[in-house]
Parts: structure tokens; C-alpha cells; sequence
């Protein structure tokens, strides 16, 4: 049988080599420089824009975009709907007090340094001073903040025509309270709300990013260092002290307000920085009603921080052992589909090895046939 197999095969020559066809024409691009490949037209103009430029000449250019078409098409509405229609951004009342004061700086400094040519000669010297002191006074008063209705500044105009002369009112020691002052404290009641958690029900909130970015650090950082609660906790009761003091000078302050108000109704009754401040006292009151109940709370601390890091370190052991469980879960998944392919492959393969075994038992019976054909021919010939 591996004779006649071998006589099948003989005239095939395992040892004669591989011949591949190439083109018979060479590849042209590979001669052309990398450099002229790539450069430019010479038609093209090809100029170079700085946008720290363009930026300085369209700063206040407002595009409108229902009417702009920059993508060259010239079956939109035709060539003459095409390009850009532009107009100025309008000067809001602050952009024009900041370029009042500019200017009024720039008389200033040219005074001071005797520059007569650049100022008209029809001004004089008087004039440049008065027109400062006015422009110091409404910064000053931060004129730029009052409404420009004609409510507010008839309303400005009957609190500058107060008297308090006829009531005198010795209060010598007392430091006057300026809006900076009010601003500050405002600003501080504002933290220390955000630390305690508390909100006024009437008051709508208006939580900027920079404050959900800190409460979100704050929260984070007491999950992960529950120390880090300490720190804020000591500062506020050291601070409950200066709150009770605070109370009580603005308390004093109070009575001697409505002292005054009840000897003379008309004379605070536009004040708004006494408004201010009886709203700000209302709301230390509140304050202190919360920093009250914190002593209540340190012989807790220390268990709520242990509970803490004991929470920390099983999440950190439950997060490892979810990662584990999800690497065993992806290489079962993985074993199994290898498993199945292996399957379809021995089925396969011994779908293959059983029509090899049936072509090779009929070529059995047919080299047995030729056999014994070729015996009875050699008999004959013997005979």
C-alpha cells in the first residue's frame, strides 16, 4: 500500500524553489523628496494669523449666528446672504465708572506732572479736583450698586439731607461700623453656616462651584482622615466664646438702637446699615443657638471616628475582594469558551477521522480487487 502511495507522489519535487512575479514597473514616489512632497503651492497664499491679535480687534464683536455662513456655499440664499453680520457689545453702567475713574486718574498723573498740553486749556485746575473728590466720594459709597431708578436715588437724596445735629448722640468709644466690616462678617457667618449645616427655609441658597468643590473635599477628607473633623470641631469651640461676646456688644448695640429710634423715629428710619446689622444679629443668634448643642457631641466624636475607620478599612478589603472575585469571574468565563471550542473541535476532527476511515476502506477493497485480478493474470500466463 505505501508503494503504490509512493508511486502517486514521485513526480511531485518537494525541493524546487518558491518564484514570485514583481512588477515590471518601479514605484516613481519613492524618487520624489519628502520635502516637495509635502510643501505648498506657490498660488496659494498661505499666511500665518496671530490670534493674540485677532482676539484684541474682535474682543467686543458679537457674531450673529442665524445669519453667518462661513462654509463658502453659494446656495444658501445666494452671495449676498454670505459672510458676517457684527455690532458692538453696549458699555454696562460698571465698564463705563471703571473708565470715568481711568480717565479722571490720567488728569490726575497729568497734573501732577505739569503736562498743561495735554489738558484742554478751558479746564481748570479746581475743576480736575472737584471731579475727583466726586468720583472718590461714589467709590467710596459704591455708587455703582444703587439702582438707577428714580425711587432709589430720590431715596439717596433724603438720607443725605438728614440732620442729626438737633440729636446728639455721644457714642465716642464706638468704632463706626463701614460696609467692608458688614461684607467680612457676612462672609464669616457664611462659613461657619456651610460648617454647621445650617439654612434659612426663607432664604433661597445660591451655591456657587468653588463652594460644592469645598464640601466635597470636606466630605471626602473626613472619609478618608476621620481625624481631619478635629480640626474644624476645636476652632468652633474655641470661637463659641467670641460668638457669645459678639452677641453681646450687638445686643447692647440693639437697645441703644431702639432707644434712639423711640426718642427720634425719623432719624434711622432710612438707615439701611442698621437694617443690615438687626439681620445680622438675628442670625449670630441662631448661630449660637447651634454651637450651643457641639459639647453635646465630644463624647460621641471618638466612637463615630473609630466607626469611621473601620468602615474605611472594610471597604479597602471588600473593594480588593471585589476586584478578585471580578478576575476569577473573567478567566472561569475564558475557560469556559475555551472549553467549547475545544468541543467543536474534537467534533470536528472525528467527523473527519471517520470519512477518512470510510475512503480508506473503499480504497482497500479496491487495491484488493486489483490484487487479485493480477493474480489470475500471472496464473494464465504461467499455464
Amino acid at each position: 500500500m505505501s508503494g503504490s502511495y509512493g508511486d502517486v507522489f514521485a513526480e511531485i519535487d518537494f525541493d524546487s524553489k518558491d518564484v514570485f512575479e514583481t512588477s515590471d514597473h518601479e514605484d516613481s514616489l519613492s524618487l520624489i523628496p519628502l520635502e516637495e512632497t509635502f510643501s505648498g503651492r506657490s498660488s496659494i497664499e498661505e499666511t500665518e494669523f496671530s490670534s493674540s491679535n485677532a482676539r484684541a480687534v474682535f474682543e467686543n464683536e458679537i457674531v450673529d449666528s442665524a445669519n453667518a455662513d462661513f462654509s463658502g456655499a453659494v446656495v444658501n440664499g445666494g452671495v449676498g446672504s454670505r459672510g458676517n453680520i457684527s455690532f458692538k457689545v453696549p458699555e454696562t453702567i460698571e465698564q463705563k465708572f471703571v473708565r470715568l475713574q481711568r480717565e479722571f486718574e490720567e488728569l490726575k498723573l497729568a497734573k501732577l506732572n505739569d503736562q498743561r498740553e495735554c489738558l484742554n486749556p478751558a479746564i481748570k485746575d479746581d475743576d480736575v479736583d472737584n471731579f475727583l473728590k466726586m468720583l472718590e466720594n461714589l467709590n467710596s459709597n459704591k455708587f455703582f450698586e444703587i439702582q438707577s431708578d428714580s425711587t432709589a436715588l430720590s431715596k439717596l437724596k433724603d438720607e443725605l439731607k438728614i440732620d442729626l445735629t438737633p440729636y446728639p448722640v455721644k457714642i465716642a468709644n464706638e468704632s463706626t461700623i463701614t460696609s467692608d466690616q458688614i461684607a467680612g462678617l457676612d462672609s464669616r457667618l457664611a462659613k461657619l453656616e456651610s460648617i454647621l449645616g445650617y439654612s434659612e427655609s426663607t432664604e433661597a441658597q445660591n451655591f456657587t462651584i468653588q463652594s460644592m468643590i469645598n464640601d466635597l473635599y470636606r466630605q471626602v477628607s473626613i472619609m478618608s482622615n476621620p481625624d481631619f473633623i478635629k480640626n474644624d470641631v476645636e476652632p468652633l469651640i474655641e470661637s463659641l466664646e467670641r460668638a457669645k461676646k459678639f452677641n453681646n456688644d450687638s445686643s447692647e448695640r440693639m437697645n441703644r438702637m431702639a432707644f434712639l429710634q423711640k426718642k427720634n423715629p425719623y432719624t434711622l428710619e432710612n438707615d439701611e446699615s442698621n437694617n443690615t446689622s438687626i439681620i445680622e444679629s438675628k442670625k449670630i443668634h441662631a448661630i449660637y443657638e447651634k454651637l450651643v448643642s457641639l459639647p453635646n457631641f465630644e463624647e460621641l466624636l471618638p466612637s463615630v471616628i473609630n466607626r469611621l475607620k473601620s468602615l474605611n478599612k472594610l471597604h479597602l478589603q471588600i473593594g480588593s475582594s471585589v476586584d478578585f472575585v471580578d478576575n476569577l469571574d473573567n478567566r472561569l468565563t475564558g475557560l469556559e469558551t475555551s472549553i467549547k471550542e475545544w468541543d467543536e473541535t474534537l467534533d470536528h476532527m472525528e467527523t473527519k477521522f471517520n470519512e477518512y476511515q470510510k475512503l480508506s476502506n473503499n480504497n482497500k477493497q479496491e487495491i484488493k480487487a486489483w490484487i487479485d485480478d493480477l493474480d489470475k493474470k500471472i496464473e494464465k500466463i504461467n499455464d
